[in-house]
């Protein structure tokens, strides 16, 4: 009788960690979107699906043109609306112009891609950094490919403040010194 329980044990504390395990997985196809990236015609997109409060999707769309200032052989972010207020979401957009695949982890404000900071007495912090105990994922963005990704106010406003968007990417999934592009700076006002 004492061997059936302990076998039972075991199967249940095998489940349980199986379980918890995929709580880290977080891509997942086919959730709902509320970021697209659009690419340049002969290229793919790959789907970037997480499970986040804001997920995340690259899908393909009709080409884009990059906007005649963009450098070629860079990665640029650029913010919408240019005039943000307390209570709108804005929406950063990643432009990879480098050539290659680029690769970023996703665990950063709002649990998506992007560093949002705000200068406080001179110092930049960060501002709704994710706070799910789940796997970061380095999720890639193709070359000639853009992604947009929503930022929602937290407590239904941002604090008016000088802000800045940031992301640090790799060329390469495995570890590597990554490269940091920041925004320009914009002031969101009440």
């Amino acid at each position: 009788m004492l061997r059936k329980y302990h076998v039972i044990s075991i199967i249940c504390m095998s489940i349980a960690l199986i379980l918890l395990v995929s709580c880290g997985q977080n891509v997942i196809p086919g959730t709902t979107t509320v970021a697209t990236a659009t690419t340049q015609p002969g290229s793919s997109a790959t789907p970037i699906t997480t499970k986040m409060p804001v997920p995340v999707t690259a899908t393909s769309s009709p080409a884009k043109t990059p906007a005649p200032t963009t450098p070629s052989g860079s990665v640029t972010l650029s913010i919408e609306p240019a005039s943000p207020r307390t209570h709108m979401v804005l929406v950063v957009t990643i432009s990879n112009h480098t050539g290659q695949t680029i690769y970023f982890p996703d665990h950063l404000t709002n649990c998506t891609v992007i560093l949002l900071e705000h200068q406080a007495a001179g110092n930049w912090q960060p501002v709704n950094l994710c706070k799910l105990m789940i796997l970061t994922r380095l999720l890639p963005l193709n070359t000639r490919q853009d992604l947009a990704v929503k930022l929602l106010p937290s407590l239904s406003a941002w604090v008016p403040d000088l802000y800045r968007a940031s992301i640090r990417y790799s060329s390469s999934p495995r570890p590597a010194l990554p490269t940091t592009v920041y925004s320009v700076t914009f002031t969101i006002s009440a």
